[in-house]
Parts: structure tokens; sequence; C-alpha cells
């Protein structure tokens, strides 16, 4: 479901199977152990063991994560951020045809997560705190290249924290919902041992809206209130993606405006992957 050239690098995972959309979360621990099963039993929760990879293993993870750090339009250009995406102006969703498809979108979304928090891991020794910012731009633009132009990065600017969406439409159905993922969520768990927090937090929800609470500034709901989508990275007159101080000058889109014209502009992915 990816594009063709890096179909290779992700696995399949074992996901619910669902019929219906209602609102769930993903149990963070279940996928990192598959995973796991499949690249040598690497543990996420032992910082000491993700600081111990090669450079083969490290290029493994670099190759699901190719717009790690970039924030430059040229670079992602020259990375891979395909024509059909770069024209690209108004919020989209991805089309998918039914639950399953949706799933093994699903289950790719989590991977690029997962090579993102083994890259990030080596990258800072205080990842990831204070990371969501560089974090979620890392995600957005990795996913553009690997092929979800749906990918966006939100940001609640009360709670100050970001995290990263991923909207679609299921086309047997017409059902509208939302892919959440959080790149930095074991910051949050301020009550909880450090190897025990949730990582890469993920759940799916129906429709426009979501709560998602932790133990970060008083249980507050971090629903966000502004998004980055790639319809502002390709206007005309944007150079890249803007730092945390520019998201306040560059026009970012209302969280509610944003996935109301998401759901009203659904991609085909497969068929611009052709």
């Amino acid at each position: 479901m990816a594009l063709p050239k890096y179909k290779h690098l992700f696995h399949d995972l074992n996901l619910p199977e669902i019929d219906e959309l209602t609102s769930f979360s993903l149990i963070p621990s279940h996928l990192e152990r598959q995973v796991a099963a499949n690249n040598g039993g690497l543990d996420l929760s032992i910082r000491q063991k993700i600081l111990q990879l090669g450079d083969y293993e490290l290029n493994h993870y670099r190759k699901l994560v190719p717009g790690f750090d970039k924030r430059k339009k040229k670079e992602l250009i020259e990375l891979g951020l395909i024509k059909e995406y770069s024209e690209i102006r108004e919020p989209c969703s991805m089309l998918v045809r039914n639950f399953k498809d949706l799933m093994i979108k699903v289950g790719e979304i989590y991977q690029i997560a997962y090579a993102h928090y083994v890259l990030a891991m080596n990258e800072d020794s205080g990842f990831p705190y204070e990371w969501c910012e560089q974090s979620g731009k890392n995600i957005i633009a990795s996913s553009w290249i690997l092929g979800f132009p749906n990918a966006s990065y939100v940001i609640d600017l009360l709670d100050y924290h970001g995290y990263n969406v991923f909207p679609f439409v299921i086309s047997q159905s017409f059902v509208k919902g939302t892919i959440i993922i959080d790149p930095t969520s074991n910051q949050l768990w301020d009550y909880v041992k450090e190897n025990q927090r949730p990582r890469n937090m993920m759940f799916i929800t129906k429709n426009d809206a979501w709560e998602y609470r932790t133990q970060y500034n008083y249980g507050n709901n971090l629903f966000p209130s502004h998004v980055l989508h790639i319809g502002k990275f390709n206007e005309k007159e944007t150079m890249g993606l803007p730092s945390w101080n520019q998201l306040y000058e560059h026009n970012i889109t209302p969280i509610k405006e944003y996935l109301q014209l998401a759901f009203d502009n659904p991609i085909n992915l497969d068929s611009c992957l052709a």
C-alpha cells in the first residue's frame, strides 16, 4: 500500500479486524513486540540496546524515515516527493476501499513512527523530551515521501504539544475518520516508570473529534487547535517546514476547518502511485 519501492521495508502486522468504525486505541507494547519479532528482537524500552545498533541496522530505519531532519522544500523534493503530491494545495485524506485496507495503512504508519523512534533516540540523548515539534515534522516529511500526503502535524497551542494525524475516508461505506499517532507520547507520563511509558501511542477515531488525555498538564485534553498540512507546504511562497515560532506567523489551518476540508478531498493513493 505504500510506495512500491519502499514496500519491502514494511512488515505485515497482526492488527484488529473491524467491520465498523468506533474510536479505539492500539496497545503500543503489542505493536512493538510484533515489529521486534521481525527485526531481531530490538526492545524499545531499553535505551542502551537502541544505542548499540550498528550502521547496517540503523540504515534500515533510515530508509523508513527518509525525511528525517529535513525541512527545506528542495531537500524533500530531491528525496522523492512525487509530482502528484506537490500539486496538492488543500488538506486531503486518503481514500481506502474497506476496513481491511485501512488497517494495512495503520500498520505502515506505525512502522514509520517506530523507525523514527530508533533514529531519534540515536540522534539526541534527550529524546523524546521536548522533541514533539522535531518528531512531528520528521513524521510528516517521511510520510509524504513514502506515499501518505494526508499526513499532518497538529498542534495544541494551549498545552504546547504536537503530534501527527492521518485523515481517511472509506470508499465502500463513506465512513470518515482519523488515524492519530504521537511519536513522543512517552514524555507525557510523569508517574509511570521510564521503560513502561507508552511509546508511539496510536488510536483511530471516527469523524472530526477525539479526546487525548495523559498525565501531561493536569490531564488536559490535547485535542489540537491548528495543523500544518501538505497544502500549506506546497504553497509557492513556502520554502519549507516552518519552525515553531514561525507557526504563529504562518497561515496554519484551524483543526476543525482542516478536517472538514480533508474529508471533502479524499485521494486514492493507489491511483496516484500506479
